[in-house]
């Protein structure tokens, strides 16, 4: 998710200041490679706790149904992305190997590893951090923003974080096996 700023939330479900990556559709995903996405989900609760939230990562798990390389260039895995003016941090990432026998790898920020049929690389994004003292509330959730306008201004500002910086910094690599791929 995307932090938060002294008039608006941050959005969920957004990747933020990447490059050279993208958010690939599911269908074009399972096309292209022998895997499937399994899992498709905003991460509720990693947006950091403020006046204004962090916006929610998301959590990916992606099924193995060939044998292929994986690999993750990644970043917050260690340092949890920062809350401003009081606000708290959002929740680090989280990269996982869940072998077909249910065991499970640890991944750090970059790695590279050989996946099996039945394996699932799961991805938690990081949260955004949240933006000033948290309020007391009477109900409700979500955004903590009172008028229209600058609900507005977070929904506008929300899609264009989504159209200009959506993407997952997962990149599927080669299959080692055979070395080929899915026409399109």
């Amino acid at each position: 998710g995307s932090g938060a700023g002294a008039e608006f939330d941050g959005c969920d479900a957004v990747h933020t200041n990447m490059t050279n990556t993208r958010l690939t559709d599911p269908e074009v995903l399972e096309n292209r490679y022998p895997v499937r996405l399994e899992t498709f989900e905003i991460r509720k609760g990693s947006g950091g706790k403020g006046k204004h939230r962090g916006g929610d990562g998301i959590i990916r798990e992606i099924r193995f149904l060939e044998p292929m390389t994986a690999s993750i260039v990644s970043n917050r895995r260690k340092v949890a992305p920062y809350g401003i003016s009081g606000g708290s941090p959002g929740a680090v990432g989280v990269n996982r190997l869940i072998r077909k026998d249910g065991k499970v790898e640890e991944l750090s920020h970059r790695a590279e590893c050989k996946m099996e049929p039945g394996d699932i690389f799961r991805i938690e994004t990081p949260g955004g951090g949240g933006f000033g003292l948290p309020v007391a509330t009477t109900g409700g959730g979500g955004s903590s923003s009172s008028s229209s306008s600058s609900y507005m201004f977070t929904t506008a500002l929300c899609a264009g974080v989504a159209v200009v910086a959506a993407s997952a910094a997962f990149v599927l690599a080669r299959y080692y096996s055979s070395g080929r791929q899915k026409k399109q």
